[in-house]
């Protein structure tokens, strides 16, 4: 009877499926970040001058409040993207070992 070692056994699978849900909650959030600040500069920036300085006087508390949810959002994707390239390494690790502990039965 053969203990061997299979993708579906090791945590190979596992640890990129964890990966691609940190990699797609990262896009997801850029995502949204993206629509936020394109959306604000639709409102906020594409206008004239005059518009702007209106619109400026009574949303800064907005503008603000729109500008640390992008920071954080993004701190936040870097955070998943990091963790999402170390599940990558840990899964190429697996496998490497799957492979070398293969070829020493052999």
């Amino acid at each position: 009877m053969s203990n061997s070692i299979t993708a579906s056994h090791n945590g190979y699978t596992t640890t990129l499926n964890v990966c691609r849900e940190h990699i797609d909650d990262a896009c997801a959030m850029l995502n949204a970040v993206h629509g936020m600040l394109n959306s604000f500069a639709e409102q906020y920036i594409d206008v004239n001058a005059e518009t702007f300085a209106r619109r400026a006087a009574v949303s800064q508390g907005q503008y603000a409040r729109a500008f640390n949810t992008a920071m954080e959002s993004l701190y936040d994707a870097v955070q998943l993207l990091s963790t999402a390239k170390a599940l990558a390494v840990g899964a190429d690790l697996i496998a490497t070992n799957a492979i070398s502990s293969t070829s020493d039965d052999e």
